[in-house]
């Protein structure tokens, strides 16, 4: 969202929404009077119009979360630095319209049978909703793959390179799927990667994509 008062006012709007949503499992979105009204009052807003509970523009809006952070490091001194991110994300946010590139690797062999799979079940369920005599008794299905992604070249701005780096991977379930383009993750757990460097100046920022576990499936972090 920009600085404008209008842009102040749709942010307002998107938080009232929000508060409005209770379950996505129950039909209520569809027949609640104060979530219809607040929502065609957006979608107007935003250049779109409500049919039958659901607005094109809607798709446009993205929220992303980030935290930055400032500190002074004591001169000629070694500094131990930890982040720990849990992954939140949006359920209509697509890797591919985010990134113009392959940010998490997803061409490399090893994944794309998976990718291509997890892409052909969404728009197989997406039709199936579509075409179902009663839609409201089904869950839309929304991309459920969620990303994260961490601002590491500025370790490469420092005095010097960063002496010992350790990144820490951890899926939801030994079923889930995760991709990245960094290299060197070895397997600690059902649920854990890990990878080490030691003089490390990264080139690149950190993006890990996590698809939604399947039943029965049991795969490793895959990247570069």
């Amino acid at each position: 969202m920009g600085g404008s008062q209008a842009d102040a006012g749709i942010g307002r709007g998107i938080s009232a929404l929000i508060n409005l949503i209770r379950d996505p499992d129950e039909s209520f979105y569809r027949e609640d009077p104060m979530f219809l009204r607040a929502a065609k009052g957006m979608c107007t807003e935003l250049g779109g119009q409500m049919k039958e509970g659901d607005c094109e523009a809607f798709k446009r809006i993205s929220v992303n979360r980030t935290f930055l952070w400032e500190h002074t490091f004591a001169p000629k001194r070694q500094s131990h630095v930890v982040h720990d991110y849990q992954v939140k994300a949006s359920w209509n946010l697509h890797p591919n319209d985010v990134f113009p590139f392959d940010a998490f690797c997803l061409g490399e062999p090893s994944l794309r049978s998976a990718w291509a799979k997890y892409q052909d079940d969404l728009h197989r369920d997406e039709e199936a909703y579509n075409h179902a005599d009663h839609p409201e008794m089904l869950r839309y299905p929304y991309p459920r793959e969620f990303f994260t992604e961490y601002v590491l070249r500025t370790g490469a701005l420092w005095a010097g390179p960063i002496k010992e780096f350790e990144l820490v991977v951890r899926k939801s379930s030994p079923e889930q799927l995760v991709s990245t383009c960094f290299g060197g993750l070895a397997r600690t757990s059902a649920v854990e990667f890990r990878a080490s460097r030691v003089n490390f100046s990264p080139s690149e920022d950190l993006r890990i994509l996590y698809l939604p576990p399947e039943e029965g499936r049991v795969e490793t972090v895959r990247g570069r």
